[in-house]
């Protein structure tokens, strides 16, 4: 058995991927929900595992996703990422639920390969919840932040019945 603790450190390393591929590749497999779109990415690893150093862009494009248990889908999904050295920056998300658009974006930070902080910003429509005893509709505006030990959730959240 090998011992690592009095192994030299790791070199950095430098590793470019570029390619186009089906989105449900991305996604663990879920028989409920069903995800279409393409994948345009272009990435470049400068660094080691300590300090990552992380460059590209992600585009999704064409993008659907059918939730079936729900009946309901989100069509003309499109979104961009950028990846800055640790920062990950969600410029858009985009997509379109019966005829409205849902837009999020949001960053990243990341530290060994985790995410250390975290914020989502979102608009979305006024959409339809029926349940058993209820029909509501929500709109508005959130704002989601994740810190090393908190999450918080805020904005405004309008219910009409």
């Amino acid at each position: 058995m090998s011992d690592f603790r009095n192994s030299p450190p790791l070199r950095p390393q430098h590793v470019r991927l570029s390619s186009k591929l089906p989105a449900s590749v991305f996604v663990p497999k879920n028989e409920s929900i069903n995800i279409n779109g393409i994948v345009d990415f272009q990435i470049s690893h400068v660094g080691t595992f300590d300090t990552p150093n992380v460059n590209g862009e992600i585009l999704l494009q064409n993008g659907s996703m059918l939730i079936d248990e729900l009946g309901e889908s989100i069509s003309n999904i499109e979104g961009k990422v950028s990846l800055k050295k640790k920062n990950i920056s969600l410029q858009t998300l985009d997509g379109y639920y019966r005829g409205e658009r849902i837009h999020i974006e949001g960053e990243a930070e990341l530290s060994k390969y985790k995410i250390e902080s975290l914020m989502i910003r979102s608009q979305i429509p006024k959409i339809p919840i029926d349940m058993r005893d209820l029909s509501l509709q929500t709109g508005g505006h959130l704002l989601f932040t994740k810190t090393e030990n908190d999450y918080l959730l805020s904005g405004e959240l309008d219910l009409y019945q």
